[in-house]
């Protein structure tokens, strides 16, 4: 297994040095977090590889999910009144 250095503030550390169990616990929750994080990239791009969108299509995209979003957010706030 490869290792991976991760800067954290200096009361963070000398916290860690100091309890074995917490350094434990931490070193376990980062590297979960690590893994899920890469196997979400590496999922996505197994799922856009075949893409034909541009980076301008992916704006236009983007737009019209969050305009939606907006007008969604928008009719429901009004309902709640």
């Amino acid at each position: 297994m490869t290792r991976v250095t991760v800067e954290v503030p200096e009361e963070v550390a000398a916290l860690l040095k100091k309890e074995p169990l917490l350094r434990l616990a931490v070193s376990e929750a980062v590297r979960r977090e690590v893994i899920d994080y890469l196997t979400t990239i590496l999922a996505l791009d197994k799922l856009t590889e075949e893409s034909r969108l541009d980076e301008e299509s992916i704006k236009r995209l983007d737009k019209i999910i969050k305009e939606g979003v907006r007008e969604r957010w928008d009719a429901e706030s009004r309902g709640r009144h």
